[in-house]
């Protein structure tokens, strides 16, 4: 059982994801479109960030909300990871690789909203 938002293993994906991507960016330097490296990292923090504030709400509907909204970060970030691959800032490799800790990460978001709502008492939460 997770007691601390820490505990939560599609938290804990997000943040991973985030070290990688992160880590890849620095290296690449997408300093001509300082746009784009902003808001793929805004939205990539945004997944792990969101996690973390719906499990610190109260209310099942608060915690689902902000958890859909990490799942919308996701696909943002995806659109993202398709245009920095296309336009040579990451290797194929390094596409397949973030996608791939993404995708994963957005099937721990979803079995933790699908938890949620089956459950009547959510101060319980799995290890999701």
């Amino acid at each position: 059982m997770a007691y601390k938002f820490e505990d939560l293993n599609c938290w804990k994906s997000a943040f991973e994801f985030n070290i990688e991507a992160l880590t890849i960016l620095d290296q690449k330097k997408i300093n001509n479109h300082r746009a784009l490296e902003d808001q793929l990292s805004r939205a990539s923090l945004s997944i792990m960030n969101n996690i973390a504030e719906g499990y610190g709400r109260y209310g099942k509907k608060d915690k689902i909300k902000f958890l859909n909204i990490s799942q919308a970060s996701c696909c943002e970030v995806k659109s993202m990871l398709y245009l920095i691959e296309r336009m040579n800032y990451i290797t194929k490799e390094e596409f397949q690789s973030l996608y791939s800790k993404l995708e994963s990460t957005q099937k721990l978001i979803l079995g933790f909203i699908r938890y949620l709502n089956k459950k009547d008492n959510i101060q319980n939460t799995p290890d999701h």
